[in-house]
């Protein structure tokens, strides 16, 4: 799995929306069903910098090794709105105590990679929440919602448990 990201530019009615992977086949296959929408190739853990009306990055942020690499600027009114899983819950050890139980949190504070086999096998970076805010604040952007849906996997107890988190930032106008 290669991240991705998706976003929009409108200086105009409608939308001039672009699409950045890291795979040449997913490409592909967007730009067979979107042929008017602008597709780039480019690996995230990379790096990439850009200004955007909106930017939407879909479980993406925790499988880029270091933030900081990549630089969104969104313009003024205009919004990011990620998805992640879940810092506090994801690869943390269930206990099941039959009719109920929890997830026993670890090391939460710790930078830690894992390697996940899932999605043909790639890293994930865990890093607490506080990193994914200082790195919205280091885009210029000020968090307006932060979101955990309730998982639709799960059954009983588990489902109270968000396995995905999401935030929505606008940008900060300085004086």
């Amino acid at each position: 799995m290669w991240p991705r990201l998706v976003h929009e530019r409108a200086p105009r009615p409608g939308a001039d929306v672009v699409g950045v992977d890291g795979s040449d086949r997913l490409l592909d296959i967007a730009r067979s069903r979107y042929p008017h929408a602008h597709f780039e190739l480019a690996d995230l853990r990379d790096g990439y910098e850009g200004d955007f009306d909106a930017v939407v990055a879909l479980m993406v942020l925790m499988d880029i090794p270091d933030l900081s690499s990549v630089r969104v600027r969104v313009r003024s009114g205009g919004v990011l709105v990620a998805t992640i899983l879940h810092p506090a819950f994801f690869k943390q050890r269930t206990v099941d105590d039959g009719d109920s139980g929890y997830r026993e949190v670890r090391g939460y504070l710790d930078d830690q990679a894992w390697w996940l086999d899932g999605f043909g096998g790639h890293w994930h970076y865990h890093r607490p929440l506080s990193a994914y805010v200082s790195w919205v604040a280091a885009c210029g952007l000020g968090l307006v919602e932060l979101f955990e849906p309730e998982p639709a996997v799960y059954e009983g107890w588990r489902r109270k448990i968000p396995t995905r988190l999401g935030l929505a930032a606008r940008p900060i106008d300085m004086p």
